[in-house]
C-alpha cells in the first residue's frame, strides 16, 4: 500500500510541520487530510535525515534550558553580589543557596549529577547477622568458606 502522504506535492511541507514537532491534529487539519494517515507517514515514511533534524531540534531545545538557566545563574550571583555589598547576609544565605539548587539542577541536565542512591550494605546490622549465619553454616565447608570469606573481602574493598 502506498501511503497517501508520499505521493502528495505538499509532502515537504507535511515533513517540515512534522520536524518542529506540530500536533498530528494541526497538521492533518492544516493539508486536509488525516491523523491517521498522518502518523502513518511519520513513522513509516519520514526520511533518517528528517528524523536526526527533529533530534537536533531536541538538543536545540536542551540548549536552550541551559542557556536560560545560565541567564539565571548569572542573575543570582550578582544579587549575591550585591546584598554582600549591602551588607545583607540574610539575603545572601539565600542567594547562595538558590545558587545550590541550580548548580545541582545543571548537573542532572547535562548528566554530570548522579541521582542514584550510593548504599553500603556492609555497615549495617542486618548485613552482619547474615554473614554470621552464611559463615556459621559454611563451617563444614572450610573451602567454600574460605573462597566466600575472600569474595566478601574483594566486595567491601
Amino acid at each position: 500500500m502506498t501511503c497517501s502522504i508520499c505521493s502528495r506535492a505538499d509532502r515537504g511541507l507535511i515533513d517540515q510541520a512534522l520536524i518542529t514537532g506540530r500536533s498530528l491534529r494541526d497538521i492533518a487539519g492544516r493539508f486536509g487530510t488525516s491523523k491517521t494517515s498522518v502518523a502513518r507517514h511519520r513513522e513509516s515514511c519520514v526520511p533518517a535525515s528528517l528524523a536526526a533534524a527533529t533530534k537536533a531540534r531536541d538538543v536545540s531545545q536542551a540548549n536552550t534550558l541551559l542557556e536560560r538557566l545560565a541567564r539565571a545563574h548569572r542573575e543570582t550571583w550578582e544579587i549575591l553580589a550585591e546584598v554582600r555589598r549591602d551588607g545583607e547576609p540574610e539575603i545572601a544565605l539565600k542567594a547562595l543557596a538558590r545558587i545550590e539548587k541550580q548548580l545541582e539542577l545543571e548537573g542532572r541536565i547535562i548528566g554530570e549529577l548522579q541521582e542514584k542512591p550510593s548504599v553500603t550494605i556492609f555497615a549495617s546490622d542486618d548485613w552482619q547477622r547474615v554473614r554470621a549465619v552464611v559463615l556459621d553454616a559454611l563451617s563444614a565447608y572450610p573451602a567454600t568458606k574460605a573462597a566466600l570469606v575472600s569474595k566478601l573481602a574483594e566486595l567491601s574493598a
